[in-house]
Formats: structure tokens, sequence, C-alpha cells
């Protein structure tokens, strides 16, 4: 994913969230004779081939008891070997809690919000317009390694992601 986004204008920049999930597994998948990685939703591929969910303001977008959550519609499938390999997250949604960051996200087999993976917050500026957040060392929460099918432990490291949202400032 070019993380080199988060340098430009936030005029320049599309609102969302871009994030992979997992580079090395989406690489994976693409690989195979049968493998798919599907968005649908809203969500879209960018130019480099990173992931955009698009932004989905919801009520406690203005912060929750821990910190703000921001919401993202859309949804990312991966699917291979004969369908033995499927991995299908919803609805993104990013909560930031100072210096830390938790990503989380509704596992489409279940229907249940799973939080997937927490990490630290790397740059957060604010424009005129936008806050734009970038965020690594996201590590895989023991309540998602069921959604990757227990490919990965706990604590696997997955993609960067960079958030950029709307404002909201008191009128």
């Amino acid at each position: 994913m070019n993380m080199n986004a988060s340098h430009e204008n936030s005029d320049q920049m599309t609102r969302g969230l871009t994030w992979n999930v997992k580079d090395s597994l989406l690489a994976y998948v693409s690989r195979l004779a049968d493998g798919a990685v599907l968005v649908d939703g809203g969500a879209e591929f960018t130019a480099d081939g990173s992931i955009r969910f698009p932004h989905s303001p919801v009520a406690n977008d203005d912060g929750a008891a821990s910190g703000p959550t921001f919401t993202f519609s859309g949804s990312l499938t991966l699917s291979g070997h004969d369908e033995l390999l499927h991995i299908s997250i919803e609805g993104p949604a990013v909560s930031v809690m100072g210096d830390e960051i938790e990503v989380s996200g509704v596992d489409a087999l279940t229907g249940m919000r799973v939080t997937i993976a927490l990490g630290t917050v790397t740059s957060r500026r604010e424009t005129d317009d936008d806050l734009v957040v970038e965020a690594s060392s996201l590590a895989l929460q023991e309540s998602a390694t069921e959604l990757f099918a227990h490919q990965y432990p706990l604590g696997t490291i997955l993609s960067p992601l960079l958030m950029c949202v709307p404002l909201r400032r008191p009128v």
C-alpha cells in the first residue's frame, strides 16, 4: 500500500479507510488459480492496488466513551482453494484512543463485529476539513483469529492503514 498518500493535501485525498488488511495474504490469494480478491458495497481498489473503504458516518463518529470511532462501508472478500479459503470482512470501523488504534469489522459468516487489530498511531494531523490518521504495528487480536481460519496467530502484524475523515466542528 502506498502510504505516501498521507503527505498529499487533504483536498487531493479521498476520504475513507485505505487498508489492505494483510498485504502478503492479498498477494497469495491473487496468485491462486481460483483466487479472488473482491470488494463490494462501495469499497474500491485504488490506482496503486490498495483497498479503500468509504467513510460512512454514524452517531459515534463524534466520539465514543473510549475515543472517537469512525465507521466505513463496503466489504473485502478473499477466496480460493475451491472455497476452502474464504475470508470476508464488512463495514470496518476504527477507534482512535490517544496513540492507540483499534480496527474492527463484521465477520460476514457470523454477522458479529470483532476486534481485528490493535495498533499504534504513527501520524495524526488535522487540516481545515479533515482528520488524517496513519497507523502501523496493527497486531491481530484473538477475537479475529477465527476470521482468518486460525492461519495467523495472535499478534501477527497486519498491514498499516491510512484514514481520512471529515472533521466535525461545533457550530
